[in-house]
């Protein structure tokens, strides 16, 4: 009964945000990771909004994107930082962590602002890793926890949005800044 409440709810907060004119996947993004907290909802999607089709915006979907892509169907997310090999697998499992500490007080603040920010900065990161390091390797262990470690990036990006959800927008808006130009 509880969870036919909240679903309720929910759709009439979802209806209400699509009135104001945001847009249906960024509200479903924000709510399927977000559900009963309607004030974190609503804060979400109007720090989103703007930054729709901007560079902000791509950075995060394309660190989130390669992330997700490669650890798609990984459920571990513990990372054994002694199975680290490299400068930049260990650099990225400590942006990792800084950021978890930084998105977590982003969050308890309702400052997503400062999340999106924080976590669009993790693409230099992210794409140095996939230049320099092969996540497939051999060995079990390495690879098991090289997929442990984008799972925990995707976890990281699931605090402000689901942004798989957002696909279909960014090629619109993608598609519409192309034409205006």
């Amino acid at each position: 009964m509880k969870q036919e409440v909240v679903d309720v709810r929910l759709q009439r907060f979802r209806y209400l945000l699509s009135d104001q004119g945001y847009q249906n996947e960024l509200i479903d993004s924000v709510i399927e990771v977000t559900r009963d907290r309607i004030v974190a909802i609503k804060k979400k999607v109007e720090a989103l909004a703007p930054i729709i089709g901007l560079p902000e915006m791509d950075d995060l979907a394309t660190a989130y994107g390669r992330c997700n892509n490669r650890s798609r169907g990984w459920e571990t997310e513990e990372v054994d930082p002694e199975l680290l090999q490299g400068e930049q697998e260990k650099v990225m499992y400590e942006r990792l962590v800084a950021a978890e500490r930084k998105t977590k007080e982003n969050a308890r603040r309702y400052d997503y602002a400062a999340m999106i920010k924080n976590l669009a900065a993790l693409r230099t990161v992210v794409d140095s890793f996939f230049d320099r390091v092969l996540v497939m390797v051999e060995e079990d262990r390495i690879r098991a926890n090289r997929l442990s470690l984008l799972r925990r990036y995707v976890l990281l990006f699931n605090q402000l949005a689901n942004l798989s959800l957002l696909s279909g927008l960014l090629v619109r808006e993608s598609q519409q800044s192309q034409e205006g130009l």
